[in-house]
């Protein structure tokens, strides 16, 4: 006869191991009696083996301080029209970029934008690597950063580097007038990522950019994952930082949380790593 203790043992080893998954957490203590409670013992292990290895665990995002080299990384960028040389059209312009920046190191990948601030609706890559920036979430900025531009000679004179913001710009005037504060930022993605990370630009602490009075106010940023929400990362006011997060069982949605007195940053160097390259 099987003693009662070890079933209880048993119950509760399986229960602490089986806490994450509904429905297989056993409720009731065994009792074991003669050479039928064997067979039954002997089916219950097997079945509770045949049940942890059948279900998949889920994964748990974490930031990380960087991506990995397969990352494709994306700058915004908008070219006027106005400013073309020759014959030279739109199409042909954005293509010359993309090569030129394919031959930087570590290559860097374009996106364009039809305005070069507060556009929208931004969308960056291809097929099943394709990130879409929140639409009246995320917009493009051209004012003062403490991110670095490209090269003068990398960029012809039609072609104008823009950032993205999670705030409208504000208009030009004096005293300067902000539209709203930073928004809570989503981001979609057409195909499972593993990584996601960029640069971000918090402002300058008590010393507002040009005339965009909501930087320098940036705490926190937090991000959301599968539903799950990351601890916030401690900003510092004037420092450029990179935030990233991996989840190896890949996602296709972030949201980007950031808290202070307006929440505004400015981003550049968005990447992701495609969780089939992971």
């Amino acid at each position: 006869m099987f003693d009662s203790s070890l079933s209880a043992a048993i119950v509760s080893a399986v229960n602490r191991g089986r806490q994450d998954r509904p429905g297989l957490r056993l409720t009731q203590k065994l009792q074991f009696h003669g050479e039928n409670a064997m067979r039954t013992y002997t089916f219950f292990l097997i079945l509770t083996l045949y049940a942890g290895l059948s279900l998949p665990v889920q994964a748990v995002p974490v930031m990380v301080p960087a991506l990995r080299s397969t990352a494709n990384t994306y700058s915004i960028f908008f070219i006027n029209p106005k400013q073309l040389s020759g014959n030279t059209s739109v199409a042909q312009a954005q293509i010359a970029l993309t090569n030129q920046l394919a031959a930087l190191t570590p290559p860097l990948k374009s996106c364009f934008t039809d305005i070069d601030f507060n556009g929208t609706n931004i969308r960056c890559g291809t097929g099943n690597a394709q990130m879409q920036l929140g639409i009246s979430e995320f917009f493009g900025y051209n004012r003062e950063t403490l991110l670095q531009g490209l090269p003068s000679n990398t960029l012809d004179k039609s072609v104008h580097k823009v950032w993205a913001s999670n705030f409208l710009t504000p208009p030009i005037t004096q005293p300067p007038t902000p539209t709203e504060n930073g928004r809570v930022a989503r981001i979609h993605f057409t195909g499972r990522m593993a990584q996601f990370g960029m640069l971000v630009d918090p402002g300058r602490a008590g010393a507002p950019q040009l005339n965009t009075v909501l930087l320098g106010s940036l705490n926190t940023i937090q991000f959301i994952v599968n539903g799950q929400a990351l601890p916030p990362k401690p900003i510092t006011a004037g420092v450029v930082q990179f935030i990233g997060v991996e989840d190896t069982h890949g996602f296709t949605d972030i949201t980007v949380i950031a808290a202070g007195v307006t929440r505004a940053f400015v981003a550049d160097k968005l990447a992701f790593v495609p969780l089939a390259n992971f």
